[in-house]
């Protein structure tokens, strides 16, 4: 055959070290378990990566508002701010929250890895098969003759490879973006509830501000933003925690969440409209009273 099984399993070993790479780089070894670290220190790959993105970018929107002067600006003051033990969130909700992320992370991985790995075989596979069926149509042909017409199949291969490579990349951008979005609302959300122990979720009330440009899907307008003051739509806390993931579902089942809305968001934090603030068009808030505000929720969330 053009490719024998023997180089089909060394191109499927290479795929599993790039993805396992990827995957460590991205969430840090405690994702993987022991028999795991071991199968990535036998493909040469480094397991002394300690740090999760997704785990800094949770502890990041935990730690700081998106209106806060004194946010780190950096990924260098990120990591210092989250040196500091004593400020980090304790307990199994927090860990919860961010084992849930690394798991769900993981898993996206690898699918991905799985499909990729499905995907360059069927290509081998059906090259293999083409030339078998030109073999057989030319039994008589020299080996040379043989040699000359794997090879001319071979361009072929390449290029959908590297079709699907490109096609790949792709993919890996748009589960990085879509987690790390699920980080944002899973840390600002966490910060909120914390910061008001003794309210009922049903009387935070929130917004999140969408990218507002040309390619902002109008899902993201029609949940996020409000048509009739050019502000944001404003939520019960419970609500959206309600609505739960939009993972899986069609796009007429999509409904505003804490997460990502979809593949590829670009949202803000969650964000809370504290007693008494109302908002005005560019995010900013302004303080018109109790009473005044109790109207201005009512209307909003009418």
């Amino acid at each position: 055959m053009v490719t024998s099984k023997a180089t089909l399993e060394k191109i499927k070993k290479i795929i599993e070290k790039n993805y396992k790479t990827i995957t460590i780089s991205m969430l840090g070894k405690k994702v993987f378990t022991p028999s795991e670290i071991k199968q990535l220190k036998d493909f040469g790959i480094d397991t002394d990566a300690k740090d999760s993105y997704l785990e800094m970018v949770y502890y990041h929107n935990y730690l700081n508002s998106i209106d806060d002067p004194n946010k780190p600006n950096s990924l260098e003051e990120l990591k210092a701010q989250q040196s500091r033990e004593e400020i980090l969130p304790k307990g199994e909700a927090h860990d919860y929250a961010i084992e849930t992320l690394n798991e769900n992370a993981k898993q996206l991985i690898e699918k991905l890895e799985a499909d990729f790995t499905t995907k360059v075989s069927n290509i081998i596979r059906a090259n293999n098969d083409n030339y078998k069926a030109n073999a057989l149509q030319n039994l008589d042909r020299s080996d040379s003759a043989d040699e000359l017409v794997k090879e001319a199949t071979l361009p072929k291969v390449k290029r959908e490879i590297n079709e699907l490579r490109d096609s790949a990349v792709s993919d890996w951008k748009r589960v990085t973006l879509t987690e790390m979005n699920n980080a944002i609302g899973a840390g600002s959300v966490d910060r909120i509830v914390v910061q008001n122990p003794e309210k009922d979720l049903n009387d935070i009330f929130v917004y999140r501000i969408p990218v507002n440009d040309a390619k902002t899907c109008i899902f993201c307008k029609k949940f996020y933003l409000d048509p009739n003051d050019g502000t944001y739509k404003i939520y019960k806390l419970s609500q959206l925690l309600n609505n739960g993931s939009n993972y899986g579902k069609k796009q007429n089942a999509w409904l505003p969440v804490i997460g990502s809305t979809h593949p590829n968001t670009r949202t803000s934090q969650i964000i809370e409209l504290r007693p008494g603030w109302k908002l005005v068009s560019g995010g900013a808030q302004t303080f018109i009273g109790l009473e005044e505000w109790q109207k201005y929720i009512a209307e909003k969330l009418s």
